[in-house]
Order: structure tokens, then C-alpha cells, then sequence
């Protein structure tokens, strides 16, 4: 796969190791030099589960090794691409002390990171085993070294998740690093910048087909906010294209919202139908009860609009307390809706919902909170017990759904 890659350069050179390694292994390397030099065998391991990748440490290793003279007796024990448990030995090292201790720091260096790199891209390839991926490295790396370890990672985790069926990583979005993905050339077709130019996603994947032709068209519709109707738009304008699979979407919508008709609880009851796997390998227990538990979560926020004209007056709702006092009530409204009875009535409504579930619901408020307070009393909540935060007392009100006797 790294036939197409052009021969580089040493990096760091063997004059630059000093000053790139731990100045306790240079010490270290003075004083074994004063002693007495020793035949030694290095274990080298990680901390963590990994997928092994350690070509380009190795192939560093014995660049130096050549230009320093050293005989090297290396054993890898876990071939490229395979499983490597947490502090695994992936490589036995043995030579001369003086000659390997100032080549610690810098052989982890290319080690480390592309083994966990390569781990994560196994895990992304078969949570979505249908999904071709590209490698887009480059603008997320700092420099051509970093560059250079994570296309290559890309490419090891990709091929151990296509041993098990998933398509992985098909290539990257540059030419320097193609070579590990066996191309002669990076893939991708438009920006954002380019969207913005042309001024819709039509016109610009026009201006794409008519200049690459020959190209597959893959068309970035985050740009509008409109992800789904920008895409349809486009499948109609190119049918032939999507007939013949060359079509495709890139998806690179930000943080602060979802993509066109979707919000939190919709969008996580598409991954569970779908794609389950997305979801529990990325995320902790605690963090899925906050976000997709059973019963009420964080995904049950109501929003609270004028009947008349749909502005948005506040939001209720239900989550899941981190300090264990349970399932919590909540509300906010804006200030100048306050005073017509919004809160309690909103409230109240979460609070039945919630004991259809569960038998006691709680809730916070400061107590210099009054119009907080009386909302909670008004809906039947007490308080029980309180407890200082930042320096105020707060008041922890309960509601415990009567049992049947």
C-alpha cells in the first residue's frame, strides 16, 4: 500500500535526537557510557487497548540503527492491524543500552499514537460497516509528521475492520499520504467555501460535473441548513449519477444544531434503530441515561409556545440528577412572560407525565428563588432537605407518587 509513497526523510535526523528526546534519557545515556555498556531488551507496551501500527516506528528505528552502526534484534510480536491488549508487549527491542536509551521518547512518539489512531479508526469502521470513509487527516494534524501517522493509522484500522466485513476507509483528501490507501491521489470534491461561491448546492455540484467529469460527485449540503431537502435537490438534478452510485453527501453540520428535521430525541432514536453500536461504544452508561434512558432523560425538554402565534416562551422538562438525588424537574421561562401561571401549568404537566413512570420526582431551587419556590408548592412538591452551593442555600423539593395500599 506504500508503493506510491515517495521516499522520506529521516525525521528527526540522527544529529536532532538530543534535543528531541527526555533529558533524563540523554543523562541516562552519559552515564551508561561512563559505567559500562550493556546488552538490554525493551518491552516495548501501551496503556491501552490499540490496534498495532508500528511501521513507522520501526522503519525510524532501523534508519538510526543503520546510520549509528547499531545491531538490533527486534521481535514484533503483533502483526500490523491485529488486536494488542492493554500492556501487551508489541515489540521486543534488544541491543546496546548506550546505543537505544536516547531512542525512547521519539520511537513512542511514532508508536503511540498511530496504534491508537488505528484503534479508533477500527472502531468508526465497524460501528457504520456500510459507510465508505476518507480520511480527512490533514487540517486536524499539526504538520506533515502528525499528517504522515494518522493517514497511515487510518489505513491500519480501516483494513482490521475490512478483515471483519466493514468497507473502512477508502482514501484520504490529500496526495502526500494516498499511497497508504493504494491510491496515486487524495479524494474530495468541494468545500463550504465553494457552496457559498456558487450559491446554492446545485449550481455548485453543476460546476463540479462540468469541470471533473469523469469524477464521482459528492456534495457538502450542510452549508444551508437545509441537509436533506439540498440533497434530494440535487439527486433530482443529477439522476443518472445517482442511478449509477457515483453520487454522494458529505455531512459536516456543526455542534450548535441538528441536521434539517431532526432534534435530540429523534436523533438519537434513529441511531438506536439504525446504528446502535454508535451510540454505546462512544458513550458512557451514565452519559446514555442522560441522553436515551428509559422512561424520562435529558431528551424529555418540552417547549413551551404561545398557542397563538407559536413564540417560544420557555421549556419543562426531566433529567437525571449526577449527584444521585434522582430523576429532577425543570423549567426556565422568559422574564416577560412570567406571572400568568405558565411555569406552574408547564410544570405540573411534566410532573404527571413523570410519575407515569416513576414514584418520586425531585427538584432544586435556590431559596432566594420565591417565584421558583411557590411554582414547586403550587404543583405539590415539598421541600426536604437542603444544602450549600457557590456559597447559597439551596432547597431540594420532592413529590412521591402515592402507593397503592
Amino acid at each position: 500500500m506504500m508503493d506510491n509513497l515517495p521516499p522520506e526523510p529521516l525525521m528527526p535526523a540522527v544529529a536532532d535526537i538530543p534535543a528531541r528526546t527526555d533529558s533524563y534519557f540523554n543523562r541516562t545515556k552519559a552515564i551508561v557510557t561512563r559505567f559500562g555498556d550493556r546488552q538490554v531488551t525493551y518491552a516495548v507496551f501501551l496503556r491501552r487497548p490499540v490496534i498495532s501500527a508500528p511501521r513507522l516506528a520501526l522503519d525510524w528505528l532501523r534508519a538510526v540503527a543503520a546510520e549509528r552502526g547499531l545491531a538490533l534484534d527486534i521481535t514484533l510480536t503483533h502483526e500490523e492491524g491485529t488486536w494488542v491488549g492493554a500492556g501487551e508487549p508489541l515489540i521486543y527491542i534488544t541491543g546496546s543500552f548506550v546505543g537505544l536509551t536516547d531512542l525512547e521518547t521519539i520511537l513512542l512518539q511514532k508508536l503511540g499514537a498511530p496504534c491508537v489512531a488505528a484503534h479508533n479508526a477500527y472502531q468508526m469502521c465497524l460501528t457504520l460497516p456500510k459507510a465508505a470513509f476518507i480520511a480527512m487527516e490533514a487540517r486536524h494534524c499539526a504538520g506533515s509528521e502528525m499528517e504522515e501517522m494518522m493517514a497511515y493509522a487510518a489505513s491500519v484500522g480501516g483494513a482490521a475492520a475490512r478483515r471483519e466485513g466493514a468497507i473502512g476507509f477508502i482514501g484520504n483528501a490529500n496526495d502526500a499520504t494516498a499511497g497508504y490507501f493504494g491510491r496515486a491521489a487524495g479524494l474530495g470534491t468541494m468545500p463550504h467555501a465553494l457552496i457559498g461561491y456558487a450559491g446554492s448546492n446545485v449550481r455548485a455540484a453543476e460546476m463540479f460535473h462540468e469541470t471533473f467529469p469523469a469524477e464521482n460527485l459528492t456534495v457538502l449540503v450542510d452549508y444551508f441548513g437545509r441537509e436533506i431537502t439540498d440533497a434530494l435537490a440535487v439527486c433530482r438534478r443529477f439522476p443518472a449519477l445517482a442511478a449509477a452510485g457515483k453520487l454522494a453527501f458529505r455531512l459536516d453540520t456543526h455542534g450548535g444544531r441538528f441536521i434539517e428535521t431532526l432534534d435530540p430525541q429523534v436523533s438519537y432514536a434513529v441511531l438506536e434503530q439504525h446504528a446502535p453500536g454508535a451510540i454505546r461504544r462512544y458513550r458512557s452508561e451514565t452519559e446514555l441515561r442522560f441522553l436515551v434512558g428509559t422512561g424520562v432523560s435529558a431528551a424529555g425538554i418540552w417547549a413551551v409556545r404561545d398557542a397563538a402565534s407559536g413564540a417560544f416562551e420557555g421549556i419543562t422538562g426531566l433529567m437525571e440528577r449526577p449527584d444521585g438525588r434522582g430523576i429532577a424537574l425543570r423549567f426556565a421561562f422568559w422574564v416577560h412572560v412570567r406571572g400568568h401561571g405558565l411555569a406552574r401549568e408547564a410544570a405540573g404537566a411534566a410532573l404527571r407525565f413523570a410519575h407515569q413512570r416513576v414514584p418520586r420526582v425531585v427538584a432544586i431551587a435556590r431559596e432566594s428563588n420565591i417565584s421558583s419556590r411557590l411554582v414547586l408548592g403550587g404543583i405539590g412538591m415539598r421541600p426536604y432537605e437542603s444544602f450549600m452551593r457557590d456559597g447559597e442555600l439551596m432547597l431540594s423539593y420532592e413529590s412521591v407518587y402515592p402507593t397503592k395500599g
